[in-house]
């Protein structure tokens, strides 16, 4: 089965009445390329349509995956429950098998324990002001948005094969 490594970005964290802004995607064979439409329909049907495969990424059991599938609902997708049926693999759920006390790790958090490099970024707490300047036609905002979504695919990629020993053994 393909791996699909995947991240998105939204306006907030409330699936009811914010919305995606991008998607950030690779697989195995393939560097991060990044999803980001004025219409957030099209962006859920273009990451549908690399379905079947098994998703991966951080925290997606309880953010991306329930997030993707409450939009694909509102924007009237036929397969609104492709996400939900697609097998997954959390790399958050695995992390928090070996980490012990304090809060839970983040994305950025996590790849700098292990080593894996976290490149210089924007904290995504800063995408969704980015987003309306983008809107107003701001192309280094949406740059900015592209570069963060595509930097996180990056860390999640690596992750998964810094992992991939932990992970086989449950697949």
């Amino acid at each position: 089965m393909t791996l699909l490594f995947f991240d998105i970005e939204t306006t907030g964290i409330n699936s009811l009445k914010d919305r995606i802004i991008a998607i950030g995607v690779a697989t195995e064979k393939t560097d991060p390329y990044i999803i980001m439409e004025p219409d957030e329909k099209t962006m859920i049907k273009e990451l549908a349509d690399l379905l079947p495969a098994t998703l991966v990424g951080f925290n997606i059991r309880n953010f991306d995956i329930p997030f993707l599938t409450s939009r694909a609902i509102i924007n009237d997708l036929e397969n609104y429950d492709i996400f939900m049926k697609s097998k997954y693999i959390d790399l958050f759920d695995i992390v928090k098998t070996i980490s012990t006390g304090g809060k839970w790790p983040t994305l950025n958090y996590t790849c700098q324990c292990l080593g894996i490099d976290v490149y210089a970024d924007i904290s995504g707490a800063y995408v969704p002001g980015l987003w309306v300047k983008a809107l107003k036609g701001d192309e280094k905002a949406k740059r900015l948005i592209e570069d963060h979504c595509r930097k996180d695919v990056l860390k999640i990629k690596k992750l998964y094969y810094k992992l991939r020993k932990l992970i086989e053994k449950d697949i």
